[in-house]
């Protein structure tokens, strides 16, 4: 399910572990949390096993087309603090994959 379109503003804001949390409970993002088989670590740590952001950001802007994926790019840009980028700038030199993803939900909720 898509998140709405005020979860979708607000993914950049959470730490990257919890914005993979919300993109898997979301079934967007391909993978799994598992912990490691390991004998040498006596701490047990939940480990992503899966879809980086980065590769899941390209997936869903093919997915929606470069178009539509531009297009929620500027909408988009009017929402996160960028200021004094321009549009380009901040896409260029600044936008995490976590934006690039935010772009491409806001790209197939406006379809």
């Amino acid at each position: 399910m898509l998140p709405t379109r005020e979860e979708i503003l607000k993914l950049h804001e959470l730490s990257e572990r919890k914005q993979i949390e919300a993109l898997h409970e979301a079934e967007i993002i391909n993978g799994y949390f598992a912990f490691p088989e390991t004998d040498s670590c006596p701490t047990r740590i939940l480990v992503w096993y899966g879809e980086s952001l980065a590769d899941c950001a390209f997936r869903l802007r093919d997915e929606v087309g470069i178009g539509e994926w531009a297009e929620a790019c500027r909408e988009l840009y009017n929402h996160i603090p960028t200021h004094p980028l321009t549009v380009q700038s901040f896409w260029r030199f600044k936008a995490q994959p976590i934006n690039w993803i935010q772009a491409a939900l806001r790209a197939k909720a406006n379809k």
